[in-house]
């Protein structure tokens, strides 16, 4: 017995402390699944704060977009997870694939009411994904889709990382002790640009690289581990190949090899940019054969085997282009971009598990059918891996349908297809939103690590000209508003703001029509309801700004101390006016 004290002592005064922790509020709840009591009985919400058991800084994700338990009959829930092409970066998740896909589903599946949840978490390699995974069936959902493989060399929990991760980590971090001792030697915060350029502990990994196979090797236990998660509580699964962009974003000049002398590598280096001036210029028949040259010398130069697909395509001969794109993808030693290798790996997974409820989703032909060019590029890409509007809807539709017809085994009824208006009325998508997020993919070739990409240059130019002509289709009052709105808020806030800014200049309605986007595609935050409530206020209709100024305070997320302020402001003046203060408050 004294034993048997001695050895449970110590750990006794661990779980003490925990509860302290607990009780003081100290740290924050990792279980995937919350509520809290601004949310009516019987709802839940992913919680944005559960990738604090991955990684001592902020991360983008989940969305905690509302949901009921236990489910309704009637419902149909899918739950997305992956990294920050599942939120949706550089657009909200509002706008992200999942997004769109629950409207795609909701066509398809007449008399259910469809709800696709998203967990995608900006920056997490396979290792967090299989813990999330783990806690998902607190969702009660009746598929779980996986997108994911961007992240394994550099992401949180990557093998190249400095966030490293192993499963016991998680363990620890989930208690709120373990959240502390980890805290103690957390830096400053990144934002989401910031990690591409702080995660990495190296940037340059050859093909060749134990690094490779040791990345091959987690992900495929990795995803393993995902299917026999689900095939244990009997929820069918969905593993999707990641696709990239191959032609609109070059590799990084190449990599510093020790086979190479030093008069080797400077020949090397003065015909990648001499092929690269030629390039510029669009001057695809005098580069030809000097990069052609230069690949049959340097077979292992994968900026060369990109300018050589450049060639190609301009010359009209897009096969071999886009096998030379695919190449030069798995020869750069900048891994922001799985390599071919893991999209055999998830059909391997999958096709291994034959008798469980398990699809594969090969992405990569849907995006090479789809692309105007011999290779998927800016028209579905923002840069490396991020996804258009166009790719999100790409994404969208081929999942839907797969789930649609292996998972329901129901028949896809393509003239129920929304056109593309209805379903960006749906998602109350704006024009600013598309500005927005090529602004935001525009410095990604401006600095580390993609500034040595071999034709950065060549990419910016690309992604300046779209932005031109996204702005050039909207009025020189919509710009003016945009260009007055500063970085936070066109991050975090773009709708709320541009609202707001219809408000400085008294035009209500135009303000209101934007609060009612807001709501629409952030229905967990309480920012719209409140400005929404403002505006139905000044309009005279009480009622609407009653019930706005209600659910308000329904929604998962809190308010800042400044909406707080505005509220409370707005709850006076309607209680002094009207005589409905009973009415307008919580």
């Amino acid at each position: 017995m004294f034993r048997t004290v001695a050895i449970m002592f110590p750990f006794a005064c661990l779980a003490i402390v925990n509860l302290i922790l607990y009780w003081a509020d100290v740290g924050v709840n990792t279980s995937l699944v919350v509520s809290n009591d601004r949310l009516p009985t019987g709802m839940f919400y992913l919680n944005p704060d559960s990738p604090n058991a991955y990684y001592d800084r902020d991360l983008r994700g989940p969305e905690p977009r509302a949901f009921a338990l236990p489910k309704g009959k009637e419902t149909f829930r899918v739950l997305v997870v992956g990294a920050s092409s599942v939120a949706g970066y550089p657009y909200e998740s509002g706008l992200a694939f999942p997004r769109q896909m629950e409207l795609v589903l909701g066509k398809q599946l007449k008399g259910k009411r469809v709800e696709v949840l998203n967990a995608g978490v900006v920056g997490i390699a396979t290792t967090p994904l299989v813990d999330l995974v783990r806690q998902a069936d607190d969702a009660s959902p009746d598929v779980i889709v996986c997108y994911a493989g961007h992240n394994e060399f550099y992401g949180v929990g990557g093998v190249a990382t400095h966030a490293r991760l192993a499963r016991i980590g998680i363990q620890l971090r989930h208690f709120r002790l373990g959240q502390v001792i980890t805290g103690w030697f957390a830096g400053e915060q990144a934002t989401e640009e910031e990690l591409i350029t702080q995660l990495p502990t190296t940037i340059e990994i050859p093909l060749d690289s134990p690094l490779v196979g040791r990345a091959e090797g987690r992900y495929r236990r990795n995803l393993t581990a995902i299917a026999n998660a689900c095939a244990g509580k009997g929820i069918p699964l969905v593993i999707c190949s990641v696709v990239s962009n191959l032609r609109d974003h070059s590799p990084i000049r190449s990599l510093k090899l020790s086979s190479l002398e030093d008069s080797e590598r400077k020949i090397r280096d003065q015909a990648e940019q001499a092929a690269n001036d030629l390039l510029l210029q669009e001057d695809y028949t005098a580069a030809y054969e000097p990069v052609l040259a230069a690949q049959t010398q340097f077979p292992d130069s994968a900026a060369i085997r990109y300018q050589l697909a450049r060639c190609l395509e301009g010359l009209g001969r897009s096969a071999e282009a886009h096998d030379g794109y695919v190449a030069a993808r798995d020869l750069d030693g900048c891994r922001y971009r799985a390599p071919g290798s893991f999209r055999d790996i998830a059909r391997e997974v999958a096709a291994g598990r034959e008798d469980e409820a398990i699809q594969f989703v090969d992405l990569a032909p849907a995006f090479a059918n789809a692309t105007q060019h011999a290779a998927p590029g800016h028209d579905l890409f923002l840069e490396h891996v991020h996804l258009t509007h166009k790719g999100n809807w790409l994404v969208a539709t081929t999942i839907a349908r797969t789930i649609i017809e292996d998972i329901c085994e129901a028949t896809w009824v393509a003239a129920s297809a929304p056109t593309d208006e209805a379903r960006d009325n749906w998602l109350a998508v704006i024009a600013e939103d598309h500005v927005v997020a090529t602004a935001r993919a525009i410095p990604m070739y401006e600095v580390p690590p993609f500034h040595e990409s071999v034709c950065a240059e060549l990419h910016v130019r690309s992604l300046n000209a779209r932005m031109q002509q996204q702005r050039a289709e909207m009025s020189e009052l919509e710009n003016k508003f945009l260009d007055k709105l500063d970085d936070n808020t066109l991050v975090s806030d773009l709708v709320d703001g541009l609202g707001r800014s219809r408000l400085t200049i008294g035009n209500v309605p135009a303000a209101l029509e934007f609060f009612e986007r807001g709501k629409r595609r952030r229905s967990f935050m309480p920012n719209s309801y409140v400005f929404a409530a403002s505006c139905y206020y000044a309009l005279r209709q009480h009622e609407e700004a009653a019930s706005n100024v209600k659910k308000s305070f329904q929604t998962p997320i809190t308010e800042t101390d400044n909406l707080v302020k505005v509220r409370n402001e707005l709850v006076r003046r309607m209680e002094r006016q009207v005589g409905q203060g009973e009415g307008v408050t919580r």
